[in-house]
Formats: structure tokens, sequence, C-alpha cells
């Protein structure tokens, strides 16, 4: 039953990773988005969690289905880069989703990327066993003292931004969005030492037929879930809410004087809310009025804060809602 749920949870996960990579797709397809940085730190993370569930669908099938517990030193080096690389993109996203950016953050981006992949890369290409298996026991309780001591390290690390992202005045979305991905990464890494141990050991050939706990496919679901979920209340359905064709008119041009006036934004806070809801991102409204991307973010968090919303649906559900009584 275990070993049944567990994988369905895997083709979840891979269902969600390429949904969120879907809808990356269609937000840098837009001309102005294509050198978004944000997007492209974003699609690499979707990017690796896909292959990192696409790999263990194929251990799953090669243990269970065929029978073949070994795995060769190739896939096993893919493994550990695979790792690496999702601490290594998921701290470069919180960068890039952060209006302040921390000196050191991209730098330990750098560094955990490199202590979880290189470390693995070199134990098994040289000291493990086509199952993980330490031959060597001085090199085993040397990697497993590495292991442990990267995991404080990247569980610290992580935490320290994560909590300085949940208590910062960004979007609640944003917040949600940190917090959520942030603990399911830290257990799957804590967690991933207990399946090592064993497997290093020699206490068995595959945590699955073992009956071990394996968290990687619950972790790699709710982080793709929690991804599709993020973009989508963010950046998607604000972009494409209002129908083409009216991109570049004022759809609502009662509405938002209405909504501005009893809100008390400003005469610069009122154009950015008019171009909000003709569908603009936050390139195309800084190009409109002449003002950098900064500032425009500056001017929505005040509109935000003013009118009592966390994201741009929000917003155009308060314009659409005056629209409606003045009609």
């Amino acid at each position: 039953m275990y070993l049944s749920a567990l994988f369905l949870i895997y083709i979840a996960a891979a269902f969600l990773a390429l949904l969120g990579i879907g809808i990356v797709l269609l937000l840098i397809s837009r001309e102005k988005n294509r050198q978004s940085r944000q997007y492209r730190v974003v699609m690499c993370f979707a990017v690796v969690v896909f292959v990192q569930c696409v790999l263990y669908l194929y251990f799953y099938y090669r243990d269970m289905i065929l029978g073949n517990e070994a795995v060769n030193v190739f896939l096993r080096i893919i493994d550990y880069c695979l790792c690496g690389s999702i601490f290594f993109f998921w701290l470069n996203v919180m960068d890039v989703l952060d209006d302040v950016k921390h000196r050191f953050r991209r730098t330990w981006a750098y560094i955990l990327g490199a202590l979880i992949a290189l470390p693995g890369t070199v134990a098994t290409a040289f000291f493990m066993d086509e199952y993980y298996f330490f031959s060597s026991d001085a090199a085993g309780r040397a990697y497993i003292i590495i292991e442990i001591s990267t995991v404080v390290l990247t569980a610290l690390v992580t935490s320290k931004y994560a909590l300085d992202f949940v208590k910062s005045s960004l979007s609640r979305y944003k917040r949600i969005y940190v917090a959520v991905v942030a603990v399911a990464l830290l257990v799957w890494d804590i967690q991933q030492i207990f399946v090592d141990w064993g497997l290093y050991s020699g206490l068995y050939k595959s945590a699955w037929t073992h009956g071990v706990m394996d968290t990687t496919g619950a972790a790699t679901a709710i982080v793709s879930c929690a991804t599709f979920i993020y973009l989508f209340k963010e950046d998607f359905s604000p972009l494409f809410y209002v129908a083409e064709e009216k991109k570049d008119e004022d759809p609502y041009p009662a509405a938002v004087e209405t909504a501005a006036q009893q809100h008390r934004l400003t005469v610069r806070e009122t154009d950015v809310l008019r171009l909000v809801c003709q569908g603009k991102n936050n390139p195309e409204i800084a190009e409109a009025l002449f003002i950098s991307v900064n500032t425009v973010k500056k001017h929505l968090k005040n509109i935000f804060e003013k009118m009592g919303v966390s994201t741009r649906m929000e917003l155009m559900y308060i314009v659409n809602r005056k629209d409606d009584e003045i009609r």
C-alpha cells in the first residue's frame, strides 16, 4: 500500500512540476518578460524539481518493477548534482522574489550547491559501489560527517533567509510560498540523512524495499504545487485577467477613479492602478510612466497597503466591484 501510494505521489509531483514549467513558459512568452531574471530563475528551479521527480520515478521502476536495485555511477552523480541544484536555485528564487537584495544570499547559493553536489560526486565516483555502499569504513564515516555538516549548514542558511522573507512586507502569496517550499525542502533534506545512513552502511540496498520512509516524492509534490499556485495567483491570472483586446484601453475609467478617491491614492498611484487594470505588467507600467521597475513596485506596495490587498487579482476584484456599483 505504501509503495503504491509513493508511486502515485511521484506521478503527481512530476505532473505538478510540468504545470509550473508550463505557466512560466506562458509568462515568458510575452515579449516584455523574455529577459526577466525572475522568470528564468523560477523556470530553472521548476525544471530541476521536475527532473528530480523523473529520476526517482526511474529508480522506483528499476527497484520495484525490474527488481534491479543497482544504480550506475552516472545516475548517482546526477542524483547528487540535482540535490545541490535544487537548493542553489531555491536560494536564487528567494533572491529574485525579494525587493531587498541580501549581499550574501546568492553567494550562499553557490556555496551550498557545491557542498551538496561535489562531495557526493567524488564519493560515488571513487568510494561507493552501485548500491551507495562504502567499502571503506573510514571513507563512509568521513562522508557521513560531511553530509551531516552540510545538512546543518543548509538548514541554518535556508531557515535564516526564509524567516527574513516571511517577516518582510512583501505580498502575502510570496511569503506563504517561500515558507511552504522552505519547510518542505528542509524536511526532505534532513530526512535524507537517515535514508543515506542505511545505504552507506549496507543495511539495505533499496530504502523502498526495506520499508524506509521516503519524503522525496511528497517534498517535490509540495514544492511543485506551491510553485504552480504562486505563479497563478501572483503573476498569471492578473496578467491575463483583462481580455487582450482591452489591454491598451482603459476598461474601468470611473471605477478606478472612485477606488482611488476612496482609498486616498496619489495621482501616480492612480496611474499605476489604471495600468494594472489594463493588464500591464511591471516592465510595461514602468515604460508607460517613464519610471523604473523598482519605483513601480514601491507604488504597488503602497496601493496594496491602502486598499488592504496583497495581489493584483484582489485589486481587480475591488475595481470590478466598483464598476458594478457604478453601473
